[in-house]
């Protein structure tokens, strides 16, 4: 699968010949594995998408299942779970998530996979490009917020998941800036981590000392930080109206980040 032309005819008639037919509703899931050997990954990685492939090969119709963009990605036909004679009076949703979970496992058995985490688009009607984007923003949003080693679904997201269904990301971006530009540009320009921070502050529940750790910075130069930003941005991060401003403006860059197709 190729990130510009995933979505061509010649991509579509090539998969019907090979006995995918992705004109059908899909639900994709993306698994990504936490290698402890960066020399081994590659071997990793193929191992587990020849598990993945095995366990697809059980469906009819047929998923597709294929390395894209350093990930595992399973296209999955909802046909297929109807068809599948063990699937019971599940609906599709619970079905799917039965399949995330096998996939989750297939890819963490691999040796030296120290862990998998699996994202699943949900099962809604979409077309297997709607999907992919949805699976593979769950995903990076997931281990940004730090989910690992689980099967991810929208509902466990929240707001996030919600987002990744509805959001345009150059809308999710503008609506963002409108508290967080100032401080996104001068960490462009300066190369500051002032966003990071900002970041790790809040999930560490406002403890500077938690926060510094995290970051492996003195609690010193947190405050520092936390006071150019508000500097930079003309923010109160004493005021709890503004905490949940900027934390929503971060959650809106995770689901852009995260479903922004890489090129």
């Amino acid at each position: 699968m190729n990130g510009a032309a995933v979505a061509s005819r010649p991509v579509t008639e090539r998969a019907r010949r090979l006995g995918h037919e992705l004109s059908h509703p899909h639900v994709a899931v993306v698994g990504q594995l936490d290698v402890a050997t960066e020399s081994r990954r590659s071997y990793a990685y193929q191992r587990a998408l020849s598990l993945v492939s095995e366990l697809a090969a059980g469906y009819t119709p047929r998923p597709l299942v294929a390395m894209h963009q350093g990930a595992v990605v399973a296209l999955w036909p909802l046909d297929s779970v109807h068809t599948r004679a063990s699937a019971g009076p599940a609906g599709d949703t619970e079905r799917m998530e039965v399949v995330a979970s096998s996939i989750r496992r297939a890819m963490a058995s691999v040796p030296d996979a120290e862990g998998a985490t699996v994202a699943l688009s949900g099962a809604d009607r979409r077309t297997f490009l709607q999907a992919y984007r949805t699976a593979r923003g769950a995903l990076n949003v997931a281990l940004r917020t730090g989910r690992s080693d689980t099967v991810v679904t929208l509902d466990d997201l929240g707001v996030a998941g919600l987002l990744l269904q509805l959001g345009d990301a150059r809308q999710l971006v503008a609506f963002a800036d409108r508290t967080l530009a100032a401080v996104r540009q001068h960490d462009l320009l300066r190369g500051t981590h002032l966003l990071r921070t900002l970041r790790v502050f809040l999930d560490s529940e406002l403890n500077r000392t938690k926060a510094a750790q995290r970051l492996s910075v003195h609690p010193n130069t947190v405050s520092q930080r936390l006071r150019r930003i508000e500097m930079v941005a003309g923010l109160d991060l004493s005021a709890p109206a503004t905490l949940v401003e900027v934390s929503a403006a971060l959650t809106l860059l995770d689901v852009a980040e995260g479903s922004h197709p890489a090129g």
